[in-house]
């Protein structure tokens, strides 16, 4: 009977060493599949063997603590094919999930970035940024100018020897007489430069023919020639001053009406010393003198100044006459019609 107990003991002993063991040889942990448990293929778990990191990282599944197939957590990391919303730049990208092949990415204006955006209203400058930017009427040289207001980018600066136009379209020749920029025939406009008609009764054609206007321009009254507004921005009708600077340069009143004068033959025999090696080509126009009518054409060029003359209803003015070669400062009435000439500022 003690033998007997004895060997049911010892077959106890036995089943439960078997039971214990059978946890780590079961069939499924070594079936070449993942199932069960097992957190990789026959391994992991409650009932296979621990996996080994090596075979979790090979195994072509996601596992373990991965974070994609064989990689991340204690594997090697990721890689994470660029995408434009992943949050990250990358690949082609030029901003975070933008530029490249993303759509392009938004650009915030800013005053220094090279290109004129937002509020600006030049490259980087206008608007809201600090710098203001050059323009061609700012009454500065700036910019890619090469003058003040011309050049570059703006109209073509003037040298004297081109011809300026007035408000009307009209076209005066240039001429540069003692250092200063003249035209070279008589003003022809009936508006002023601001685009304001002159009254009727400050401009006349000699004989009231209009035929003349084309040859000799117009008669303007003192008032319309100091007006300001008569010559093409940025010139003026003469001072007296102006005017004596200019004839004492070319030698002084005794000669200067012939360096003046056309040598056309609109002026009567003889036209005395008339040489116009100025290129100012003086005509005779005549002059008005108001309810006594027109005079003094083909004999006799006159042109007003903006001086006060020696009477308070006068100016002083310019007479060339075809009789000799003087240039004579005259007083004459305000109220009298006279060529006008313009002078560069």
């Amino acid at each position: 009977m003690k033998h007997l107990i004895r060997s049911l003991s010892i077959i106890a002993v036995v089943a439960l060493m078997l039971n214990g063991c059978k946890k780590k040889d079961d069939a499924s942990c070594i079936d070449g599949i993942k199932n069960g448990t097992e957190t990789a293929v026959d391994c992991g778990g409650p009932d296979c063997n621990p996996c080994s990191s090596s075979e979790s990282c090979s195994d072509g599944i996601q596992n373990g603590n991965e974070t994609g197939v064989d990689c991340g957590g204690s594997c090697a990391p990721c890689t994470v094919a660029p995408s434009c919303t992943d949050g990250i730049q990358n690949g082609n990208e030029t901003g975070v999930d933008c530029g490249g092949s993303c759509p392009p990415c938004s650009v915030v204006p800013t005053c220094n970035d090279g290109i004129q955006n937002g509020d600006e209203t030049g490259v980087d400058c206008g608007g809201s940024c600090p710098n203001s930017c050059a323009t061609c009427t700012d009454g500065i040289q700036n910019g890619d100018e090469t003058g003040i207001d011309c050049g570059g980018s703006c109209p073509a600066c003037f040298s004297c020897g081109n011809s300026i136009t007035d408000v009307e379209g009209n076209v005066y020749a240039t001429t540069e007489i003692g250092g200063r920029c003249w035209t070279t025939s008589n003003m022809k406009t009936s508006t002023y430069n601001d685009g304001t008609a002159i009254s009727g009764s400050g401009w006349s054609n000699y004989g009231n023919d209009p035929a003349n206007d084309n040859t000799y321009g117009k008669l303007y009254s003192n008032s319309v020639a100091s007006s300001a507004k008569l010559c093409p921005e940025g010139w003026h009708v003469p001072t007296d001053a102006e005017w004596t600077q200019m004839i004492n340069s070319i030698g002084g009143t005794a000669v200067a009406g012939g360096k003046l004068k056309s040598t056309s033959n609109l002026w009567l025999f003889p036209n005395t010393g008339a040489s116009n090696s100025t290129g100012f080509t003086a005509l005779p126009g005549g002059y008005y003198s108001g309810s006594f009518g027109h005079f003094d054409i083909s004999y006799y060029a006159y042109f007003w100044s903006t001086t006060q003359g020696s009477q308070s209803n006068q100016a002083w003015s310019i007479g060339l006459s075809n009789a000799d070669a003087v240039a004579s400062r005259l007083s004459s009435a305000k109220v009298w019609h006279m060529s006008c000439r313009c002078v560069e500022d």
